[in-house]
């Protein structure tokens, strides 16, 4: 084996170029998967997580409005103060690769609504019962929420 072939920063470009070509349905599966773990093991960590940034997020998603660059980049950061709650940085650094290669698909589909404020409202509200769900602790329900909240969009973007 040649020495380029062992490097580990060469293999993740590689790893992270292979990634942007899968395609948007295995990705949203395994965004679900690590979204829904991520959200069982914030409800289940003890001490209980501080979900104060996931609360500024929501807030800064409701300040947005109708501004879909505004609104994705807290959406984006809510996610992952969920993940970075759950404790498992493994989760959050595995959430940023597939985050940035469905990126695009998801600002695309928000910004194809004629009208996104009636999804931005629902996205707003979904968001907000997966945090109450893991302040109170209920792993099932941070969980469901959480895969519900992310197949939902999708189904309705994705032919």
């Amino acid at each position: 084996m040649s020495a380029l072939s062992t490097d580990p920063l060469r293999d993740t470009l590689v790893h992270l170029h292979r990634l942007g070509r899968v395609p948007l349905t295995d990705l949203v599966g395994l965004r679900r998967a690590l979204e829904s773990a991520g959200a069982r093991e914030a409800a289940r960590r003890k001490p209980a997580p501080d979900l104060t940034a996931a609360r500024e997020q929501i807030a800064a998603m409701r300040a947005a409005g109708t501004d879909i660059r505004a609104f994705d980049e807290a959406d984006v950061r809510f996610h992952l103060e969920i993940l970075r709650a759950s404790g498992n940085e493994a989760l959050s650094l595995v959430m940023l690769a597939v985050r940035d290669s469905i990126a695009s698909h998801l600002h695309e589909l928000l910004s194809a609504l004629e009208d996104p404020s009636h999804t931005l409202r629902r996205l707003i509200r979904e968001h907000e019962a997966i945090v109450e769900a893991i302040a109170a602790r209920d792993e099932d329900a941070s969980a469901r929420l959480s895969d519900e909240h992310i197949a939902r969009f999708y189904r309705r973007a994705m032919p």
